[in-house]
């Protein structure tokens, strides 16, 4: 994980929250003392959050897309897409010797 991602700087933001409050609005800390804390609550937020993504692990990776044609019902490959065996279709089944799809 980066130490300059979004996840990394929320959760600094956050940690050093109180100073950054009270350098910005109330004035009653020194701007560099909260950027300073800010700094290093981005090296802390960086180290607990790659150990977090080590311990849990890559997201899984999507599922494939079928590969069947969309415009042929019959086509394999898209699930709940073709007639069961033995079921009737519009054109009948292939042992009444209907036309196939």
């Amino acid at each position: 994980m980066s130490p300059f991602s979004a996840p990394v700087l929320g959760a600094a933001a956050l940690l050093a929250s109180s100073a950054l409050w009270q350098a910005v609005v109330d004035g009653t800390l020194p701007l560099e003392v909260a950027l300073t804390r800010y700094l290093i609550a981005v090296g802390i937020a960086w180290v607990a959050l790659s150990a977090l993504v080590g311990l849990v692990g890559d997201p899984p990776a999507r599922p494939a897309v079928p590969t069947g044609n969309p415009a042929d019902p019959s086509s394999p490959g898209i699930p709940g897409s073709a007639a069961a065996p033995g079921t009737a279709t519009s054109a009948g089944t292939a042992e009444e010797g209907g036309a196939a799809a």
